[in-house]
């Protein structure tokens, strides 16, 4: 199955994609993508948030408002997912990339960026 044998796998070819790509679509559908694993392949998605989280932090900065509200429903299923000791190392680079979102112009954005910040707080 996917999550025990290849998940590492399929991660780090994302990863690879989304930084070498600038086209709209394809960093949407890596974004996408992402959501997808992070809800799905829970827990074994949460030992990879090493590699995962630095490049849905790079997605928190495109233009487009669908990319940016899936990085926060990717980075929602992390916090969710992960205990105090994991959550920990990361809640400093997650608020210093979530706050500036709370006044983001659209309602949509500024909801999906408070919504990892409640999940961390389980």
């Amino acid at each position: 199955p996917l999550r025990e044998a290849h998940l590492g796998d399929v991660l780090q070819r994302l990863a690879a994609c989304a930084q070498a790509s600038t086209d709209a679509a394809t960093r949407e559908c890596l974004c996408f993508a992402y959501g997808q694993l992070a809800e799905h392949c829970q827990p074994e998605v949460v030992g990879f948030a090493e590699r995962v989280v630095p490049v849905v932090f790079e997605f928190l900065t495109d233009a487009r408002a669908a990319v940016v509200g899936t990085s926060c429903y990717v980075l929602e299923m992390f916090c969710e997912s992960m205990d105090a000791q994991q959550l920990g190392p990361l809640l400093k680079p997650l608020m210093e990339r979530l706050l500036p979102l709370l006044d983001h112009r659209l309602l949509g954005i500024r909801e999906m960026a408070a919504a990892p910040r409640r999940a961390g707080g389980h």
